[in-house]
């Protein structure tokens, strides 16, 4: 059954939101997409990125925004693949010194469930 992981990210301190958007976009997906089981068993990888000013308004006028800076989207076909990519060595050895880099780790916050299309 396909799955789909939805990952909740929050910068780095040390860096800009135009710092941590341009690291995850450009230098991040490249390495991630280097290992090979996540060549195999990721079927799409989507970023989506935080509009800092527009969340900044849309709080200022009472709207109940979330405390993150990105969210990633992980498709694959089951949970033993998606969970095989988080798992493997290549991951722990290669992806998370780079993900160490621009974002918090600790408070990444993962959901996992199947997407309904309503329209």
């Amino acid at each position: 059954m396909p799955i789909k992981a939805t990952v909740l990210l929050k910068k780095a301190d040390h860096l800009t939101s135009e710092q941590f958007i341009d690291h995850w976009s450009n230098i991040y997906p490249k390495t991630f997409q280097d290992i090979a089981i996540v060549r195999q068993n990721i079927k799409s990888y989507r970023q989506f990125h935080l509009n800092a000013p527009l969340t900044a308004g849309l709080k200022e006028r009472g709207v109940p925004v979330s405390g993150y800076d990105g969210m990633a989207t992980i498709y694959a076909d089951s949970v033993p693949e998606l969970l095989a990519v988080f798992q493997s060595e290549d991951y722990h050895r290669i992806v998370v010194p780079e993900e160490e880099k621009f974002l918090k780790r600790a408070e990444v916050v993962m959901m996992f469930g199947e997407e309904e299309v309503k329209w």
